[in-house]
């Protein structure tokens, strides 16, 4: 097995969208369908999709904000146009591949941190899941794990999904500036692969089913001063990577765009494109301006598909749907009885079909 740069495609910014202008736009390029279900802002999101109609996500079935710890499990059929409550009061969820990890508060010692217990298995049938404190998450298998991978080396690492492997990030104690590369390794015992991208330029790790691969990306790293900065510098394409479960890389570069002037991006791949989540560029807590998010294609024009205040974009398993927890400004995320958060879908295939 060998480890290879496969391809490089580039994405160029060749025009705006009319959509990126107006406050408060009217026509947005794709129909956005509303739950009206009050879902969670908290990272990653806790929004999966369960096939390609079906969102599982943490929220309240009546609309309205409640505290974390008392938050529901629910599913969104965005066919049948229904919310079904499956439990109450859990405070984060991480799902993969039909096996779902559940957190729930159970106590808050005076001045201390809460406990918390934890409940693992097929949906619908979780179980009591042993997770101690100093045990570490494994998000991609959805699992609490003693030791990061590579450890057995001195190294930090990555877990793939189960039969896949691991990413090796380099010696725990590493001088701080290097930015050595990230190795493959498909199995403990095997050879690793040198990677075309360095240990410091990764900070994002997921899996999509529809590509099967993994979606890799970072901070900008200033080779120069050995410095991880953000936001990306205004002139340099951002790099992103593809890495299959053979080792096989493929590097994409997103062109610069407004989310470069400040603030935070999270970046989520399609079958259309790759979506630039961008929290930042508000102009009051009533006009979001800049804030929302894009459509980066592989050809064409960037396009604004919302406005507003966007968390983690959910994938469904064919690359063409995303669900995501928003509200329409600072003012509508409020965190009392106006706040007017909602989950809301998005199919990118359907371009100019609209209900």
């Amino acid at each position: 097995m060998k480890g290879k740069l496969a391809l490089i495609a580039a994405f160029f910014l060749v025009g705006i969208s009319p959509q990126l202008a107006a406050r408060g736009e009217t026509t947005p390029p794709y129909p956005i369908v509303n739950s009206g279900v009050w879902a969670s802002n908290s990272y990653p999101g806790d929004v999966y999709w369960l096939d390609n109609e079906r969102v599982l996500f943490l929220g309240n079935e009546h609309g309205k904000l409640v505290p974390k710890e008392h938050m529901a499990l629910l599913v969104w059929d965005t066919t049948k146009h229904s919310v079904t409550m499956q439990k109450q009061n859990f405070s984060s969820l991480c799902y993969r591949n039909g096996v779902v990890l559940l957190g729930q508060k159970i106590d808050q010692p005076a001045g201390g941190p809460w406990k918390y217990r934890f409940f693992r298995g097929p949906l619908g049938n979780e179980q009591p899941y042993e997770k101690e404190s100093k045990d570490l998450l494994d998000p991609l298998n959805c699992r609490a794990v003693k030791t990061n991978a590579g450890h057995e080396r001195g190294h930090s690492g990555r877990y793939l999904l189960e039969g896949h492997g691991y990413l090796d990030l380099g010696e725990k104690h590493a001088a701080p500036r290097m930015n050595p590369p990230v190795m493959f390794f498909k199995e403990a015992d095997s050879k690793g692969v040198v990677l075309t991208f360095g240990v410091r330029q990764i900070e994002r790790i997921e899996h999509y089913d529809f590509k099967n691969a993994y979606f890799l990306y970072g901070g900008f790293f200033n080779a120069s001063t050995g410095v991880v900065t953000t936001p990306w510098p205004k002139a340099i394409p951002h790099p992103v990577w593809w890495l299959t479960p053979e080792g096989t890389v493929t590097e994409v570069m997103i062109p610069p765009g407004v989310w470069n002037a400040g603030g935070s991006v999270q970046l989520t791949p399609t079958q259309k494109g790759v979506l630039v989540t961008y929290h930042g560029g508000a102009k009051s807590d009533r006009d979001p301006g800049n804030q929302g998010i894009y459509l980066v294609p592989q050809s064409g024009a960037t396009q604004k598909i919302v406005s507003g205040y966007a968390i983690h974009v959910g994938v469904s398993p064919a690359g063409c749907k995303v669900a995501f927890s928003h509200a329409p400004s600072a003012e509508a995320d409020r965190p009392d009885h106006k706040n007017r958060r909602t989950l809301k879908m998005i199919d990118l295939c359907s371009e100019g079909v609209r209900p």
